[in-house]
């Protein structure tokens, strides 16, 4: 008999599914690996258009995709619940990838169904963002996360430190939490090595909660700066936007791109000298040991998680408080050598030790 590790993915933003996917299959192939049984098999739900082609996989799992536009949530719904109807048997575990809406799905049809399956879930952020947005928003996001913290038998924290964090808000469920940061998958990254024709980057979501307020006025800053000649900003849902924010004239030097699929960006990665980052919050720094891995120094916030990674990678991860302070950082870095081939090695094989420790 078969042992299913179900993965439900209820997607409510425009995020690329190559993204999404990427993701998922990577912390389901190390649940893989993790576990102790060997028959086990992940399987994968996920909503989106059926348009998309399913690709750059680490594992080929099986994939059953709910269109989108059925019914929307009510559609997946009853889209999940037929299938653990039909495989009630051999379904072991259902793992949620957020702690609001799927993990309620999957904590509400295994008590309907009275399926014998745990479900866990997965917690990357810091609990303020989580609980972030308007009041209602934030009044919904508590209630939900709270819920999720109760009933659900495990939850995945991406580093210690939110452990000790979320510990705070829910002291009885201190037994359910177990760390396990996404493998980085790095061995990509030392092949292939590119010119390095841009000077600065930042990828990542257009969200407030990454310092999008600061990032503009650095670029701004850069901007005027004779020593920077290229400038990609990655995750900008349009161009116009940026510019409008900026309140100044972009330059040649600047590249604004929308969303962009993981192996684009590990591109992008390989051929910059500095990853900026203005997250006032960090928790693991997935994007940011990335970048490292690629070979690009990485000027940071400074916050609780970049604190972390600049302990763990101490010569490439450079810290700021002021805008003034990241500017000087960049102009500084700019005019020095970047990573060595041989420094690059060093980084990916202490990375993939502490990978391995985190579990």
């Amino acid at each position: 008999m078969n042992n299913f590790v179900l993965f439900i993915h209820f997607n409510r933003t425009s995020s690329l599914f190559e993204n999404s996917i990427w993701r998922i299959s990577r912390y389901a192939k190390r649940f893989s690996e993790f576990q102790s049984e060997t028959n086990n098999q992940c399987f994968y739900i996920l909503n989106f258009p059926v348009s998309h082609e399913v690709s750059g996989l680490q594992n080929n799992n099986p994939i059953v995709i709910h269109p989108k536009s059925k019914l929307g949530l009510i559609g997946f719904i009853f889209f999940v619940k037929n299938f653990l109807k039909k495989n009630r048997r051999d379904i072991k575990i259902l793992v949620s990838t957020d702690p609001y809406i799927t993990t309620l799905i999957a904590i509400l049809l295994t008590h309907i169904l009275r399926l014998p399956a745990k479900v866990h879930f997965s917690v990357h952020g810091h609990y303020k963002d989580l609980t972030n947005g308007n009041l209602f928003k934030r009044q919904l996001k508590t209630i939900l996360l709270r819920h999720s913290f109760r009933k659900a038998d495990k939850v995945r924290m991406a580093s210690p430190q939110l452990i000790f964090e979320y510990q705070t808000f829910f002291p009885d469920q201190i037994s359910k939490m177990f760390v396990s940061s996404i493998p980085l998958g790095l061995e990509r990254m030392s092949s292939s090595r590119q010119k390095r024709d841009i000077d600065v980057v930042s990828v990542g979501r257009w969200h407030p909660e990454r310092g999008i307020k600061q990032l503009i006025e650095i670029c701004c800053e850069l901007n005027s700066s004779p020593s920077i000649s290229k400038i990609l900003i990655a995750g900008v849902p349009n161009k116009e936007s940026f510019v409008r924010r900026s309140q100044s004239p972009l330059e040649n030097k600047f590249m604004v791109e929308k969303f962009v699929p993981q192996p684009e960006v590990f591109n992008y990665l390989r051929r910059s000298k500095i990853l900026l980052s203005c997250a006032p919050e960090e928790s693991y720094g997935a994007a940011l040991r990335e970048a490292l891995g690629a070979g690009c120094r990485v000027v940071a916030r400074e916050n609780t998680g970049t604190r972390m990674l600049k302990n763990d990678h101490q010569s490439h991860v450079f810290l700021y408080e002021t805008t003034t302070e990241a500017v000087g950082l960049i102009a500084r870095l700019i005019a020095t050598d970047s990573f060595s081939d041989k420094s690059n090695e060093k980084f990916i094989k202490r990375q993939n030790l502490l990978d391995e420790k985190q579990i």
